[in-house]
């Protein structure tokens, strides 16, 4: 182990970058300091370099550490090494850390956990977990017996890089006694919640399973990914039977919980439900924040009622939240979906009003209400008025347009659109590509997409359509 962790002892530590300040500015102070402080030097030093550390005052703590270490004012104890080798760490110089660790050694210190879950940390956050991994497995050669927190750490890192099965084949390996510390709920509850956002719910309610079943006990983090993993995938009931054993086991059940129902219900379009989990809510005495609330009014837009969308839009204000671009554009595009084209361009002007800026979205909702409603010049005045406000329309923009030039046989000003947008960067999808194909077909005018689009057509058009049908 020595051998691997002295590997970058050559690292000359004045050579690190320092900061733009003299040397007797920053050693003359702490001179004194240890020269006439009544505390020991050790501690009051490592005090100082603390401070500095939590500040995120990495270099300078370095470079006060190189300057009393040169000047040889102390010896930096085990625990002055460690916070070095922390500062190190954090700033991704993790080489720079088993350089220090690498003193500690030749002082001949008792290394503890503390300093190797520093390293460990380090070499999972900058990244390299299968580093991590070897020095893991070294140091348990050697007869080292890591604790629960370096496992939390090392799973973490496991999960953070996708390698979500080492992370569960490890956990399953001290449950077997391999590691002489068992797994714990913040280890398990990592690998379900890592399970969850990665859309393996199956795996996660199976682990959750096994978890239980070896004695570890749930806390609300674990319920909190199982139900999120779960309304995501539609599988909401399952996601209430959770709620409940939280409840029953008198764990707190966040507005961000209340939140996850509610979504998931509405998109099943169970608003009655939705609702009714919004007034628990609010009974059990959790004030609904500004997205409860928004998602709740696009359930209500979602399924056409957007009388009681409006109405909770109104209430927003009264319980003190501000209204963000997101929540005026579920208004806005449920006022598209049942063609209320007014009341829409009403609440987009109420939006100017209020200081906020539309963006893509906004826009596009607008754009594509006045098309399919064949009020292509208004879409075209939204479509200038987007551009001039410094928005760059996106493909969906180009779409939509396209697609209410084509139908009104207006070939010429759709190609010309394409041509202008594709010389400005905009890569054309397969979408954009099929529209124009079906107007020129549709107007028996495939020659006119031949010799006015830029490039060869066809050909382009083939070589995007083809590998989505296959």
């Amino acid at each position: 182990m020595k051998r691997m962790l002295l590997r970058h002892t050559k690292t000359i530590f004045t050579h690190h970058h320092s900061p733009k300040f003299t040397t007797s500015a920053i050693t003359s102070p702490f001179k004194r300091c240890l020269t006439y402080s009544s505390s020991p030097a050790h501690i009051h030093f490592n005090k100082h370099l603390t401070f500095l550390a939590k500040k995120k005052k990495h270099s300078t703590a370095i470079y006060l550490f190189n300057q009393i270490e040169f000047n040889r004012f102390i010896t930096p104890c085990i625990i002055t090494l460690t916070i070095i080798i922390t500062c190190f760490c954090q700033m991704g110089r993790v080489s720079l850390g088993f350089s220090v660790f690498g003193k500690i050694m030749k002082h001949g210190y008792h290394v503890d956990t503390v300093t190797l879950n520093v390293l460990m940390k380090g070499l999972c956050v900058s990244g390299n977990v299968s580093k991590a991994l070897e020095f893991h497995e070294e140091v348990v050669s050697k007869g080292f017996r890591w604790n629960e927190v370096s496992y939390r750490i090392l799973i973490n890192g496991l999960c953070k890089d996708g390698y979500v099965n080492w992370a569960i084949h490890m956990l399953r390996m001290m449950e077997k006694g391999c590691f002489c510390v068992k797994g714990d709920v913040v280890m398990y509850s990592t690998v379900i919640d890592c399970l969850c956002r990665n859309g393996f719910v199956n795996e996660a309610c199976v682990f959750y399973r096994e978890m239980v079943g070896n004695g570890v006990c749930p806390n609300g983090f674990t319920y909190g990914s199982l139900i999120h993993g779960l309304c995501g995938v539609g599988r909401v009931w399952e996601g209430f039977e959770l709620l409940e054993w939280m409840v029953r086991k008198g764990l707190y059940v966040s507005v961000h919980l209340f939140t996850v129902l509610i979504n998931g219900l509405c998109k099943k379009g169970m608003l009655y439900e939705a609702q009714g989990v919004f007034d628990e809510m609010v009974k059990r005495g959790h004030k609904p924040n500004i997205v409860t609330c928004t998602v709740l009014m696009g359930g209500y837009c979602l399924n056409g009622n957007v009388d009681v969308a409006r109405e909770l839009f109104d209430a927003v204000v009264n319980w003190g939240f501000a209204r963000d671009v997101w929540t005026y554009n579920i208004l806005i595009h449920g006022y598209c979906k049942v063609k209320r084209l007014d009341d829409a361009m009403r609440v987009f002007n109420e939006m100017h009003r209020e200081g906020l800026v539309p963006n893509l979205v906004t826009y596009n909702s607008l754009i594509d209400c006045y098309c399919k409603a064949g009020d292509v010049w208004r879409a075209s005045e939204l479509f200038e008025t987007m551009h001039y406000s410094g928005l760059t329309p996106d493909i969906v923009t180009c779409c939509i347009i396209l697609d209410a030039l084509c139908k009104r046989q207006d070939l010429k000003h759709a190609i010309f659109l394409f041509n202008q947008l594709v010389e400005k960067g905009l890569e054309p999808d397969v979408w954009s590509y099929t529209i124009l194909i079906n107007g020129c077909c549709t107007n028996q005018r495939m020659d006119v997409g031949e010799s006015h689009v830029h490039g060869m057509f066809l050909k382009r058009c083939m070589l995007m359509v083809l590998p989505q049908i296959i």
